[in-house]
């Protein structure tokens, strides 16, 4: 059904903008004024093949092609340190050129990139990855691994490395509670052997290469940071106490070093992993960087089985509800933008389905951005496996997830966003937001025709009318003057 007619047809795609955020209202918007949307998904920890197709490990012209084809347009991906810094002061530029290549790729199917300094319990040394081996020095009075939590391992007697084996018996969060793990990030936090000096260095490294680089979106300084040594400083138990006393004086720091070579780009930052409002007060650069820094967090439900599963719906929707008003409140005190950088990490199945949808909601509710763990395996060793991504062990695409998951919603709205809303049972779609024709690009919304539109769909538009675009999966709305829009598309039966 069409209606006329203050709509102008854009069949052109919008080019790409630098984005930032609304400091009045907290929203990232582009250069021109219109607030922005992220729907993505994560690509780490270890770097992806830009070349041709595998279910686990590639990130190519294929995928990014699919991932736009999803509606994705955004990648967090992993930046990982020792990719950059193998061995200390010898930095990889090879590794850097890789990874600008699938930054670059992906930018040309306008998909942008978050660089995530990515991190599970600290390096191999303790079934997990992120810090190289070199700036991974176990205290002189600590546990052997992974004690108290278990019995000792037995390690390669060249690497140190525990068998992975053994690693993959537990669920690898439960070895952030190991001694020589809750220290390792300690020591980081109090700069021991200036490791923390190497960290912001490597961060300067980073934001040189990338600068000027279009398709980043933004630099995620630490993922899932530890509260710290809790056995011998369990001040570290109280929730703001590593955010305000550990985490935040170094992430100012790092903000200090990025910001020498690139002053534009989004500073993304954690709270540490425990499951209370962090103690931020603002961002890393202060009140006057709130245009190029963000709140990132994670929400995961809790307890699941082994594979990811929810044990019990209703408890996980409660927990999430209560993770998402912690956040809120982060947000409010702030004053800063927020992005749902993780969530997910489940499998293919109905009550995980139910989880997931829960989080999206919530996120279109608060006209939130996110990016779902993950695309595929990459050798994660963290994880649980492929059933966390979106192909089967099969290589082959999970098709509740990804119905789920490639949701209708605006990437790009001519004014202010006020109510967001997708039925995934129904296709039916509602935005309603307060136009401003002063804005020159046009509202973009995607639409997934193959999965909820195979017989065509509807388009209301009040007041006004629309046209499509010519482009599949997307149509573009410009408004000629300033009110009040509210538009529902819904599948033709």
């Amino acid at each position: 059904m069409i209606k006329s007619v203050s709509l102008l047809l854009v069949i052109v795609l919008a080019a790409s903008a630098l984005i930032q955020v609304d400091t009045k209202r907290s929203r990232y918007i582009d250069e021109f004024g219109r607030e922005r949307i992220f729907h993505g998904i994560n690509a780490a920890p270890w770097y992806p093949d830009p070349e041709g197709f595998d279910p686990n490990m590639s990130l190519s012209d294929v995928d990014a092609d699919n991932l736009r084809s999803w509606g994705f347009n955004v990648v967090r991906l992993g930046m990982m340190w020792p990719g950059v810094e193998p061995e200390r002061k010898q930095y990889n530029y090879t590794y850097l050129a890789t990874m600008k290549k699938i930054v670059d790729n992906l930018y040309s199917r306008g998909i942008y990139t978050i660089l995530d300094m990515h991190q599970d319990d600290f390096n191999r040394r303790y079934c997990g990855e992120g810090v190289p081996d070199w700036a991974t020095v176990p205290g002189e009075y600590t546990l052997p691994f992974p004690l108290p939590i278990a019995a000792e391992m037995q390690t390669d007697p060249v690497t140190n490395y525990p068998n992975i084996t053994q690693c993959l018996e537990r669920n690898f969060a439960e070895y952030y509670f190991a001694n020589q793990v809750a220290d390792a990030f300690e020591n980081l936090y109090k700069n021991v052997g200036g490791i923390q000096d190497d960290f912001i260095e490597f961060w300067g490294v980073v934001s040189a290469y990338f600068n000027g680089t279009e398709g980043v979106l933004g630099y995620e300084l630490i993922n899932e940071p530890f509260m710290g040594d809790y056995i011998y400083n369990p001040s570290v138990l109280y929730p703001e106490y590593t955010d305000v006393n550990f985490l935040m004086p170094m992430y100012e720091k790092i903000h200090q070093k990025i910001r020498m070579n690139d002053d534009t780009k989004i500073i993304f930052f954690e709270k540490a992993v425990l499951p209370a409002a962090s103690g931020f007060r603002g961002g890393p650069g202060g009140p006057d960087y709130n245009d190029r820094q963000a709140f990132a967090y994670h929400i995961y439900c809790g307890p699941t089985s082994r594979d990811g599963t929810p044990s019990w719906l209703n408890e996980c929707e409660a927990l999430d509800g209560f993770f998402y008003d912690e956040i809120d409140i982060d947000l409010n005190r702030t004053k800063l933008a927020g992005f749902m950088t993780e969530f997910g990490a489940v499998p293919d199945n109905a009550t995980s389905m139910d989880s997931i949808r829960y989080l999206m909601e919530a996120a279109d509710a608060r006209a939130q951005s996110w990016a779902y763990w993950q695309l595929k395996y990459y050798n994660d060793i963290t994880t649980a496996g492929s059933g966390e991504s979106l192909y089967d062990t099969e290589g082959k695409i999970e098709p509740r997830k990804l119905r789920e998951l490639t949701r209708t919603f605006a990437p790009a709205v001519q004014g202010q966003v006020e109510n967001i809303h997708f039925d995934s049972s129904t296709g039916i779609f509602s935005l309603q937001f307060l136009s401003n024709g002063n804005i020159t690009r046009p509202t973009e919304i995607y639409l997934n025709e193959d999965i909820y539109y195979p017989k065509g769909f509807t388009v209301d538009v009040k007041p006004g009318g629309i046209v499509k675009s010519e482009g599949r999966n997307r149509i573009q709305l410009m408004m000629r003057t300033s009110e009040r829009v509210l538009v529902r598309i819904s599948p033709n039966l």
